[in-house]
């Protein structure tokens, strides 16, 4: 059986990139020789997002400002620091390195400093600010050369992954133009599932022309900060019984079709920066099924956050026939993350209903999201759906816009 439901955003809220919670990353400063060579440590800041997701285990985080679950929990980011001007002012993009004069060697060793690194953050573990540190010390240059700072999350999406000295790790691809000319761009290749949460972020280099450098670290250049952006739209779901017909439906599985996968810019130069963080991920014409999922209970009954998601426990929908009301409207699983920048997003729900004088119907019901009035879905953006079920003879979609600060609710009937 098949019924449609539409649904029209009217007003579009966009996600925080950043909160008050700063992960500040800072090198071990060696003993001996280096230590006397006049090199400027490496300090680095990290905004945390409002909501952050690791390896296929859904969002983390609050929603909303101030929100208590807005932290970190160890979740995995990997790091870039890029030269971008050489000493003489060339433009280039390659690994930051600096060199090691250790006593005893001819030649400096060659250091590389974030290099695709990967680090664990975790926000509790000097309270509101996470301190915590790549391997091995971090210096900028003994020279007049400039550098940027990146990270992305890209959780369990990672395409190809190469064995590096921290275990595997993404494989960072230089892009081409059209023409087959290298561009200053490098990417990772990702195939989401709607578990994931892809997010890039750059340290703002603007407070002064030498930024990031020896001379700017010495000159008092505020610790560059890195604010992570989310790439993808998020929906969450709701279900609720829409008259007496919906009594004892059960919702078994909710799913939204999407694009999954293509390339996520992850380092740039200046020159050829990213226009808007639409244009961070080039999508591939891949299309899939993405199906909701929720995340597991331990023992206890607490929700554990560092574990992988668990297919959507079924919900059953119940009615109050003395007020002639739904009992209950009923979150399910976590949330989906999809393709943005769609006016219209598939969606698809599998229900088993009992029938009268027994025996049960399994059927899926398809509709369409549909954004119509205020263009189309955002990334970084979370959308609330309520799903109205009737039983088998229709269904009706309600559905409430929440930003991730603050939201409204929108209300839609359609016809079958």
């Amino acid at each position: 059986m098949k019924k449609m439901f539409f649904v029209s955003a009217l007003a579009v809220g966009l996600l925080s990139a950043c909160s008050n919670d700063d992960v500040a990353v800072a090198p071990s400063v060696p003993e001996g020789p280096v230590a006397e060579t006049g090199l400027v440590p490496v300090e680095l800041s990290m905004r945390s997002p409002m909501s952050i997701v690791t390896r296929g285990m859904g969002t983390v985080g609050g929603v909303g400002e101030g929100n208590a679950n807005n932290i970190w929990r160890g979740e995995t980011l990997y790091f870039n620091m890029y030269m971008k001007a050489t000493a003489s002012g060339t433009d280039t993009l390659g690994v930051s390195y600096w060199e090691n004069g250790i006593e005893g060697v001819n030649d400096p060793v060659r250091v590389a400093n974030f290099d695709n690194e990967p680090i664990a953050i975790t926000t509790s573990m000097v309270g509101e600010n996470a301190i915590v540190q790549g391997v091995g010390p971090k210096y900028y240059p003994a020279d007049a050369s400039r550098h940027d700072f990146f990270a992305y999350h890209i959780d369990d999406a990672a395409v190809e992954t190469a064995e590096t000295s921290f275990g595997p790790c993404p494989v960072l691809n230089t892009e081409y133009d059209e023409e087959g000319d290298s561009l200053a761009r490098k990417s990772v290749k990702f195939r989401i599932d709607g578990s994931q949460d892809l997010m890039v972020g750059r340290a703002n280099s603007d407070a002064t022309a030498d930024c990031f450098s020896a001379k700017s670290a010495r000159d008092g250049v505020p610790t560059p900060v890195i604010d992570m952006r989310h790439l993808l739209t998020r929906f969450s779901f709701e279900v609720v019984a829409g008259d007496k017909t919906a009594a004892g439906l059960e919702v078994q599985e909710i799913a939204v079709v999407s694009r999954c996968s293509g390339r996520m810019l992850v380092v740039w130069h200046p020159s050829q920066a990213p226009a808007s963080d639409l244009e961070k991920i080039i999508w591939d014409e891949t299309v899939d099924t993405l199906v909701l999922m929720q995340r597991p209970v331990n023992e206890e009954g607490a929700t554990e956050y560092l574990q992988e998601l668990v297919p959507m426990d079924a919900v059953t929908l119940t009615w109050d026939d003395e007020l002639d009301l739904a009992e209950d409207t009923i979150p399910v699983g976590e949330a989906l993350m999809v393709e943005p920048n769609k006016s219209e997003y598939e969606v698809r729900v599998k229900t088993k209903q009992v029938l009268d004088g027994g025996g049960t119907n399994i059927f899926w019901s398809t509709g369409i999201i549909r954004f119509a009035d205020e263009g189309n879905a955002m990334p970084g953006t979370s959308y609330k759906v309520l799903v109205k079920l009737y039983g088998l003879y229709g269904i009706e979609l309600e559905t409430s816009l929440t930003s991730w600060y603050e939201g409204e609710d929108i209300t839609v009937d359609t016809a079958e």
